[in-house]
């Protein structure tokens, strides 16, 4: 939502893979974007994928199930496939390179690295939010369910965890009885968090310089 031409009231409102790609870009460009609200965003920390630390040495994946009926749809994948497509170098094959095998689980340690040091959020927090503390400060904000499915919910303790460590400011909100696919319900009205965060947008927006 852009509500002047200054980019500082520039603000995205994203879910999910989505609600991620919208807290990098504020990371990346804090001085193009003047807000992020992020809800139930993808994993922020590589050390805890889904409870998973892929930095630990013989890192494994405890779970293939999920992976391995993707597989079935062929190159397209799907959710897997998708944090391949976002964060993985180029493999031989030239597609991006596979995180795990599929079959046993077992952690690529060099894609796994490549992931840490280009797309982590906490790493990216830690290095860089204390030289644009000025544009960060008050532009993030993440909302997520306190039983969300996929446990995005600890990846955003995890964030905020991050972000205090360096002293920073930002908003979290974990909603209780709520989970990955119910977070914007409200009564009969389905989408009634995406109301309440355009207000919170705009009024951002008005007390931005």
């Amino acid at each position: 939502m852009r509500s002047s031409p200054a980019n500082s009231r520039s603000s995205r409102e994203t879910y999910s893979s989505g609600g991620w790609a919208a807290l990098w870009l504020q990371l990346e460009y804090a001085q193009v974007f003047g807000g992020a609200w992020a809800t139930s965003p993808d994993y922020a920390d590589f050390t805890d994928f889904g409870g998973v630390d892929l930095t630990a040495p013989d890192a494994r994946m405890t779970s293939t199930d999920f992976a391995r009926i993707e597989a079935v749809l062929g190159a397209y994948g799907g959710q897997t496939t998708s944090f391949e497509a976002v964060w993985s170098p180029r493999g031989a094959n030239g597609l991006p390179a596979p995180l795990f095998d599929r079959d046993t689980g077992k952690v690529d340690a060099q894609v796994a690295a490549w992931w840490r040091t280009h797309w982590d959020l906490t790493e990216k927090v830690r290095r860089e939010w204390p030289e644009n503390a000025a544009r960060l400060d008050g532009a993030i904000h993440v909302v997520v369910g306190e039983d969300d499915e996929f446990a995005l919910d600890e990846s955003a303790r995890d964030l905020e965890q991050a972000i205090i460590g360096v002293s920073g400011k930002a908003s979290f909100r974990y909603l209780a009885g709520k989970g990955h696919f119910d977070l914007y319900a409200q009564g009969d009205e389905r989408a009634a968090l995406r109301r309440v965060m355009a207000w919170e947008m705009a009024d951002h927006a008005l007390r931005t310089p």
